[in-house]
């Protein structure tokens, strides 16, 4: 199945302005005699429906200019590879009509730039530590996970480093190539769906309304997603770049704050979500679910390469009454840039927390295309 892509446009063009002192610079990497030129920076940051799932019923993400990072990497004059200059600053930059613009002066010289979007200092994924004139631009420079959480989004360019565009620019302002960028998000997603449903002869399921509530009248009142065999870094292009058995982590995440990440359904209508043509992954909203089903907004998860999957899922659900239920998924989830995987529950009887209930299990990764794995859970 098929989502807009959520992009981030850079777009750096040359100015006219001129003027040596300029605060943009770090003049401790400049050489003797060094000139400078001014480079006017246009970030369109139109993110579409990217909604924050802590507040996704409310409002959507509000896309700031503290959130944005654009790293530039000089070419040595030797020709030996690019190292790390300085940040591009946007504290002074305009920010209006989601464009985030505005002028700095760089150095003359050749240049890559790597762009970003939402890696804050407190998220679950961290950058790594830069030193001018020392860190160069490899594929050993990892954005690593530091904790799994339900919040943490960031947005990268596509590609390898070897294949990122260099840019000359000279003392004439004019002359200077234009730079662009496209960004899109970096992480994938792992959802939960619990349906009420009956299986049909053929295989197939027909979703009812059994029950009022899919967790039963004592409710939901904890579920945690215990996975094995996570990722643990990718470059600053979002290609993992490890595969061997120490780079993989395990980790419990608890989903926080249930009554925004849980989404129960009142359509009369069977669930839309999981459904060729359904988009809104992003905002989810009751009657994109049947009465008596329920979503759970997920973990944010760095990806793996293409046919490699690792990570295993099992789900611990506890009710009012703290009694638990275990559920375990089929193993190897799919974890793919920018898609939401999502685990589909079928609950063939009574709710979850009924000691008879059987489950079907089934694994779709939405946003671009669907993969399914079946197997049933008693």
């Amino acid at each position: 199945m098929e989502i807009k892509k959520t992009n981030l446009l850079v777009a750096m063009f040359a100015c006219l302005a001129a003027c040596s002192d300029d605060a943009t610079v770090d003049n401790t990497l400049l050489p003797d005699n060094s000139e400078t030129t001014t480079v006017k920076f246009e970030m369109n940051a139109n993110t579409g429906n990217y909604y924050s799932p802590l507040s996704r019923s409310v409002n959507p993400a509000a896309i700031t200019k503290d959130n944005f990072r654009i790293m530039a990497f000089k070419k040595t004059p030797a020709g030996e590879g690019y190292f790390y200059a300085q940040d591009i600053p946007t504290a002074g930059m305009n920010y209006e009509n989601n464009v985030l613009s505005g002028t700095v002066r760089l150095p003359i010289g050749e240049y890559k730039f790597v762009s970003t979007y939402g890696l804050a200092k407190d998220g679950g994924f961290t950058l790594p530590s830069l030193t001018p004139v020392t860190t160069e631009l490899t594929d050993d420079l990892n954005i690593s996970h530091g904790t799994v959480d339900g919040s943490s989004v960031f947005f990268l360019e596509k590609g390898t480093i070897e294949d990122l565009h260099s840019y000359t620019l000279g003392i004439n302002p004019t002359a200077n190539e234009s730079v662009s960028a496209s960004l899109s998000r970096a992480v994938s997603r792992v959802d939960i769906m619990f349906i009420q449903a009956k299986k049909n002869d053929d295989g197939t399921y027909t979703e009812v309304s059994d029950s009022a509530d899919v967790f039963g009248v004592s409710q939901l009142a904890d579920i945690e997603m215990q996975f094995t065999g996570l990722n643990r870094n990718v470059n600053l292009l979002g290609t993992k770049t490890t595969t061997d058995e120490g780079s993989l982590f395990n980790e419990n995440f608890t989903v926080p704050d249930l009554g925004n990440t849980v989404t129960r359904g009142t359509s009369t209508d069977d669930t839309k979500i999981g459904t060729t043509g359904f988009l809104n992954y992003d905002n989810i909203k009751t009657d994109d679910i049947k009465a008596g089903s329920a979503h759970v907004h997920g973990a944010y998860l760095l990806p793996y390469d293409e046919a490699i999957n690792t990570t295993n899922l099992t789900l611990v659900l506890t009710n009012g009454l703290g009694d638990k239920r275990t559920i375990v998924a089929p193993k190897n989830l799919p974890l793919e840039r920018n898609k939401v995987t999502l685990v589909k529950i079928y609950v063939l009887s009574g709710t979850v927390f009924n000691t008879d209930v059987k489950f079907n299990v089934t694994i779709d990764t939405a946003w671009l295309e669907a993969n399914s794995v079946d197997g049933e859970i008693n």
